[in-house]
């Protein structure tokens, strides 16, 4: 699912519905909180770039997830997704 560069999108909860997701990009939306997509657990795919995100914590869970590009953002540690 491909939402990048959608200067509409103010709220990116509905998301949260989308459990068998398996590729996101959010990338220049305005977010900055991605506790929404810990519970797509089959994600394998995330690009997140420039969307204002400080943690990745969120992404702990996404034990599938072999892509990301969270690039453009000030990630205060990388240690969620070791």
């Amino acid at each position: 699912l491909d939402l990048s560069l959608n200067s509409k999108i103010r709220n990116v909860e509905v998301l949260a519905r989308l459990f068998a997701l398996q590729e996101l990009m959010l990338a220049k939306i305005d977010i900055k909180d991605l506790s929404i997509l810990s519970k797509m657990d089959q994600l394998y795919k995330l690009n997140i770039f420039n969307t204002g995100i400080t943690s990745l914590e969120a992404l702990r869970p996404l034990t599938k997830l072999v892509y990301l590009d969270c690039s453009f953002n000030v990630i205060n540690s990388l240690e969620p997704i070791k």
